[in-house]
């Protein structure tokens, strides 16, 4: 997941769901941030200034990137606090109605982020995610779509169309792709084990002149679907560096019953050493799913696992303060051990490089981190919307920081992880930047699903400094 760590390239390069159908997917709504600043869209802004250096590829680096917009306020952000590595941006909203709506012109969505992302030194990212359409997104949903002609049809069109801007306007410059959050993983979970046996409109791909009778053929299954997909884009652009998400929730529970605050919360109940090999089993079983999909088909580049759409205290989360057990995504640091775990697995089931993405940008309250600005402390987060905490930066970076109630102080300092320390009141978490390494994975694409969720305007500076902190040690 790493790469050089050069100063000289000034990189501040800068979404595990529960395995129960009873928490909803944070994809399960288009994008909030879906409105277009209409000068920015039409006028791109001037590059940044010339002292930040940013190589064109993402190959041989660690990096770092955001969600952002090509809103005035979030471009404004970049230029003032220098850039970070790369940008992702959602490709969503169905075929009437959705992204190529969204701008002054059909396509300036896409259009436009890709030049004010190269004319910042940024990598765009574009999270394509039109199997669920503009009506929300659910198993049935998914499955009803992929397997209707008409609707597969509108889905071929729309990706080409999408993948002509990405060649046109990238220029031989590098487009990164997420495909398709969470389809896969409803698949796994609710209908099939196997991929080549679950019916889908493949046939769509050639009746509506995407391909022709000339191109491979690919059968009408679910496994035809993804490998016609993947074929489909390094056909039309060449230049996109894709992977499929892949959801950590996505298995039954082959193995072992998924708990239901999710498979990274199994050592909550069987402890540390025994949820590493129940975690690492159902993840080899998501990996050979995954790959017999056909996801690694057709120079597919990485594969995208998330956290969760939501900072910890961002969603079932009724009290942080005096029961942070209790919020489901308000990890420790034994939770994120079980996250990279799976990661490990997975990547060793598929040998392709891994990037966490929709990881969100909230950190702890009190860290001991100063704003070199002030020389003060950073103001804590309200856990409010936009003002959420979480523990993934923490975790990720490093940091030190003074639990608020005793409650707090024990859930977080009292883990086995080695890299996490308490002493007296004050818990330590180094940052565990070459575990991920060394689990495969690539990078880090921080940012939520939701617009609720702590943004990198939203937390007072502490994540665009920490970040640039931590290549500058």
């Amino acid at each position: 997941m790493r790469k050089s760590l050069s100063l000289l390239l000034l990189v501040f390069f800068i979404g595990c769901h529960a395995g129960s159908s009873s928490i909803p997917d944070s994809d399960n709504s288009p994008n909030p941030d879906t409105s277009l600043d209409d000068g920015a869209s039409k006028n791109p802004p001037p590059p940044p200034p010339p002292s930040v250096a940013l190589s064109s590829s993402l190959d041989d680096h660690f990096f770092i990137g955001s969600v952002s917009e090509d809103s005035s306020g979030d471009l404004n952000f970049w230029r003032t606090n220098g850039t970070v590595r790369a940008r992702y941006i959602y490709i969503n909203g169905g075929f009437s109605g959705g992204w190529r709506t969204w701008g002054a012109q059909d396509g300036d969505r896409a259009i436009n982020y890709i030049r004010n992302s190269i004319s910042f030194g940024m990598i765009p990212f574009f999270v394509y995610y039109q199997i669920p359409g503009g009506g929300g997104e659910s198993p049935s949903g998914d499955l009803s779509n992929m397997q209707s002609s008409t609707y597969m049809r509108d889905y071929f069109l729309d990706l080409k169309f999408f993948l002509d801007i990405v060649k046109r306007e990238g220029n031989g410059r590098e487009v990164g792709v997420v495909l398709e959050p969470d389809f896969l993983g409803y698949m796994m979970q609710n209908y099939t084990r196997d991929p080549s046996t679950l019916r889908a409109a493949v046939v769509a791909a050639y009746a509506s002149g995407v391909l022709t009778n000339s191109d491979t053929q690919f059968p009408d299954t679910l496994k035809g679907l993804i490998e016609v997909i993947n074929y489909i884009i390094r056909k039309y652009a060449p230049n996109a560096r894709f992977g499929w998400m892949v959801n950590i929730w996505a298995s039954p529970g082959i193995h072992h019953g998924i708990p239901v605050n999710g498979l990274c919360r199994v050592s909550d109940t069987v402890g540390v050493a025994a949820a590493e090999s129940i975690v690492r089993a159902e993840a080899a079983e998501v990996a050979q799913f995954y790959k017999n999909a056909g996801i690694l088909t057709n120079d597919a580049k990485w594969v995208f696992i998330d956290k969760y759409g939501l900072d910890g205290t961002g969603n079932y989360c009724s009290n942080p303060n005096t029961n942070p057990s209790a919020c489901i995504w308000f990890w420790n640091s034994d939770h994120w051990n079980n996250y990279l775990h799976f990661i490990d697995e997975l990547y060793k089931g598929l040998q392709i490089p891994v990037v966490l993405w929709q990881i969100p940008i909230g950190h702890l309250n009190n860290s001991k981190f100063l704003n070199p600005t002030t020389g003060q402390t950073f103001p804590p987060l309200l856990d409010v919307a936009r003002s959420h905490e979480d523990s993934a930066p923490d975790f990720i970076l490093g940091d030190t920081f003074q639990p608020s109630t005793s409650q707090r102080l024990s859930y977080f300092g009292n883990v086995s992880d080695p890299k996490t320390t308490k002493t007296g009141n004050t818990i330590t978490i180094q940052s565990h930047a070459d575990e991920f390494i060394q689990a495969g994975v690539v990078g880090v694409l921080f940012g939520a699903g939701v617009g609720l969720s702590t943004d990198f305007d939203s937390d007072n500076n502490w994540w665009i400094t920490k970040v640039k902190e931590y290549y500058r040690s």
